[in-house]
C-alpha cells in the first residue's frame, strides 16, 4: 500500500496502479484514477496561479480499446467544490481558441472533461488548440460553466470514424485514455475526486460491441507530489524535534 498525507496526520492509503488493473480482471477497461500533480500558471493579463491538478484516466488492459462514453459521474460531497477555470477557456468542455488566450494557465490548469483526444506519448496532457474537439456534453451534464459537474454528469466522443478515445500510455507508465481535468486552488493533499466513482463505455472500434462498468477512482501521485509530501513530513518531523 502507498500512503496520502493529510495537514492533520500521513495515512490514507490508495491502491498501487497494479492492484488497480487486477481489480477486473475480466474487463479491458479495469479501473480509474486521478493523477495528481501541482502546476504553476500564467493567465492572460500576466498573472500567475498555482493550482493542484488532478487528471483523471479510466485504465485499461488491452491496447485495443476505445473509450466511447464516461457517465454517471457522482462526486463524493468532498469533490463537489469549485474547480479552476482559466481565462478564455470553454468552461467544462474541452476548448483553447489560440493567440492571446493559448496560455499556459488552459494548457495545463484549466478544468474540463474530455474522451481522449490529447496525444500518446504518455506526458502530461496540455489543452492547446484543437485538443478534445469531439467531445461532447450529455444533456444531464448540468451547466457547463457550473463550478463543478452536475449529479450523474455524462460526456462523450462524437467522432467514432477517428476514435479519439483509444487507450494510449499515460504519465504513471500503464495504457489508458484521459477523460479529464479536475483542478482547484487550495490544499495539495485534499484529492477531492479520490473516492468518487465514474462509469464508462467502451469498444475495440466500429462495428464492435460495447462494454460498460463503474469504476471508485483512486489516486496516484505524481513524483512532483510526493516530493512535496516528503519535503511535508521532514519539515513536520523537525518541528516535533524542536
Amino acid at each position: 500500500m502507498t500512503w496520502k498525507p493529510t495537514l492533520k496526520e500521513f495515512g490514507l492509503a490508495t491502491l498501487p496502479i497494479a492492484a488497480i488493473v487486477a481489480t477486473t480482471t475480466n474487463a479491458d477497461i479495469t479501473g480509474a484514477f486521478s493523477y495528481d500533480s501541482i502546476a504553476m500558471a500564467q493567465e492572460f493579463g500576466g498573472g500567475e496561479v498555482a493550482v493542484f491538478v488532478q487528471d483523471l484516466y479510466l485504465i485499461s488492459n488491452d491496447p485495443n480499446d476505445v473509450v466511447r462514453a464516461a457517465f454517471d459521474l457522482l462526486l463524493e460531497p468532498s469533490a463537489q467544490i469549485d474547480y479552476y477555470q482559466a481565462p478564455g477557456a470553454f468552461g467544462w468542455n474541452p476548448g483553447n481558441i489560440g493567440g492571446p488566450f493559448d496560455t499556459e494557465s488552459v494548457r495545463r490548469a484549466d478544468s474540463f472533461v474530455t474522451i481522449g483526444g490529447f496525444g500518446d506519448d504518455g506526458s502530461m496532457p496540455l489543452q492547446i488548440p484543437g485538443a478534445g474537439a469531439s467531445t461532447q456534453l450529455d444533456p444531464d451534464f448540468g451547466d457547463p460553466n457550473a463550478p463543478y459537474p452536475g449529479f450523474a454528469a455524462g460526456w462523450y466522443d462524437d467522432s467514432p470514424s477517428t476514435p479519439a478515445g483509444r487507450v494510449r500510455d499515460t504519465p504513471p507508465g500503464t495504457l489508458g485514455t484521459f477523460v479529464g481535468r479536475f483542478a482547484y486552488v487550495g490544499n495539495p493533499w485534499d484529492t477531492p475526486l479520490f473516492k468518487s466513482r465514474i462509469s464508462a463505455s467502451w469498444n475495440q472500434g466500429i462495428g464492435t460491441p460495447d462494454q460498460s462498468a463503474s469504476f471508485l477512482i483512486n489516486w496516484i501521485p505524481s513524483p512532483a507530489t510526493l516530493g512535496l509530501f516528503a519535503l511535508t513530513g521532514l519539515r513536520r518531523s523537525s518541528r516535533r524535534r524542536n
